[in-house]
């Protein structure tokens, strides 16, 4: 990626899905890696608006609530575009960012809302989702007894909703 060398990568990080913070990680000269071990640089900046609405589109297809994401980016023809998304045990960089923990540790204390797929759980509805090479198809796999495929349904459709980006974007 010539966007690496030439701008770097970027590191939007997310607590309850919202920004806490901008990495921009550069290489060494004649480099391409961004690590520290191979002499890269990260430093905290302010993300231009159309490039943090774009780092928002992409963590909202995340179907799941999260306390925290980091997500690694690169530029391809003008576009921010996904690398990795970090979820298990991201670097966080809270060195560069001295209220950073805090911002985390408030993060765990707020209430969050529940995806429609935790509803759907909490109703005792388990289902798998299959995919087909003409769109995807799904399987229920535990219902309460008794529960209708009319009540079923329209739960499970605002759970592949909140998969695919939102109403309408199912396909």
């Amino acid at each position: 990626m010539d966007s690496v060398v030439t701008e770097g990568e970027w590191s939007f990080v997310f607590f309850n899905r919202r920004l806490s913070h901008v990495l921009l990680k550069r290489p060494a000269p004649n480099d391409y890696r961004v690590q520290g071990i191979y002499g890269g640089t990260v430093e905290i900046v302010e993300p231009q608006s159309h490039d943090l609405r774009q780092a928002e589109a992409m963590l909202a297809k995340l179907p799941f609530n999260l306390l925290y994401a980091r997500l690694d980016l690169v530029r391809v023809n003008g576009d921010l575009a996904l690398m990795e998304v970090e979820l298990i045990e991201p670097i966080l960089s809270f060195n560069l960012i001295p209220d950073g923990v805090e911002r985390l540790v408030n993060a765990t204390k707020e209430p969050r809302d529940k995806t429609a797929s935790e509803q759907l759980a909490d109703k005792g509805i388990a289902f798998e989702v299959i995919a087909e090479t003409h769109g995807n198809n799904f399987n229920i796999l535990k219902r309460p007894d008794g529960m209708p495929d009319e009540e079923v349904y329209p739960l499970l459709y605002d759970a592949l909703a909140d998969w695919y980006g939102g109403p309408g974007k199912l396909g």
